[in-house]
């Protein structure tokens, strides 16, 4: 209610993650706090979803929320799996040459700050790790993040660029999932329903490539 009272343009509505080795993990693992049920997490979940969207913000990613024309610019990058670069310690990077040979690759570069200054000044690249994506990952990484957002996975996108025919290699699980009602396929865009957005890792699974 504040927020919207403040109009605030965007809202990055994420559940509560304990991560280990924090003081907030030892916490939990005393019994000092305990964290809220699925149940109740669902509740709070699809409140905020029915209130923002009430309120005239658009739902375009499972935890976003944004006035009309105010979806972040950055991260739509990522869920559009398109190129970003990243400079400077901890920074992380994305970069898919299709033409004329294709080679999609992923990097991080270290952490410290007096190793990546002493790396680049032996005119070294400051990598903390690299690896190269094939189409099958790409494709995988790619149903991933569009299932994500309001815009859906375009089917026809994923059979173009990235050699998949999702309805022939999993017409079954796309079936079970739209009779369930969690997701709807139009258009030949595949989108979650709000029930599905609930489930959406769950329901992701079931819609990945075997990697064999």
């Amino acid at each position: 209610q504040k927020a919207v009272s403040l109009e605030v343009p965007h809202l990055s509505t994420y559940s509560l993650t304990v991560e280990e080795r924090t003081p907030l993990h030892k916490q939990v693992q005393r019994g000092i706090i305990t964290p809220s049920d699925d149940a109740t997490l669902a509740r709070r979940y699809q409140f905020t979803m029915d209130y923002l969207r009430e309120h005239g913000y658009e739902h375009y990613e499972i935890s976003s929320f944004s006035q009309p024309g105010s979806r972040a610019v950055h991260n739509q990058r990522y869920w559009a799996h398109e190129n970003y670069l990243g400079i400077g310690p901890s920074a992380h990077a994305f970069w898919w040459k299709k033409l004329p040979v294709s080679r999609a690759e992923r990097w991080a570069n270290v952490r410290n700050l007096k190793l990546y200054e002493s790396l680049l000044a032996q005119r070294k690249l400051p990598h903390d790790y690299r690896e190269l994506l094939d189409y099958d990952t790409l494709a995988n990484e790619y149903l991933l993040l569009r299932l994500r957002t309001s815009d859906g996975l375009d089917l026809d996108v994923m059979e173009t660029t990235y050699g998949v025919d999702l309805l022939m290699e999993k017409v079954d699980a796309i079936a079970e999932l739209e009779s369930a009602e969690l997701l709807t396929l139009r258009n030949n865009t595949l989108k979650l329903t709000d029930m599905g957005k609930h489930v959406c890792d769950a329901l992701t699974a079931k819609l990945l490539l075997d990697p064999n």
